[in-house]
């Protein structure tokens, strides 16, 4: 799996790490620094996610996918506003 992991590539600057949790493989998805929407300094955006059995490559690389896309959405979500407020706050 960490092999099949380093032939993926994404943004600059975002990193894949995979982590064994004692019995669970989990895939943390970082991004590089960004602007923090509630003041303070840049941070680094990330999400670990269990990885589920996949049987294929093709399902491994999907599951990569959803991870990407589920830390996308989390900076759709603290940057979209309507009258400076979001529209779907993903802290609440």
């Amino acid at each position: 799996m960490r092999s099949e992991l380093a032939r993926i590539t994404y943004k600059p600057g975002w990193e894949f790490t995979l982590y064994d949790t004692g019995g669970e493989l989990q895939l943390a998805v970082v991004t590089p620094e960004v602007p923090c929407s509630r003041g303070g300094p840049p941070i680094r955006v990330g999400a670990p996610t269990t990885i589920p059995p996949t049987r294929t490559r093709t399902e491994f690389h999907a599951f990569v996918r959803a991870a990407i896309d589920t830390v996308e959405s989390h900076e759709i979500d603290e940057w979209l506003k309507v009258d400076g407020h979001p529209m779907n706050d993903p802290h609440k």
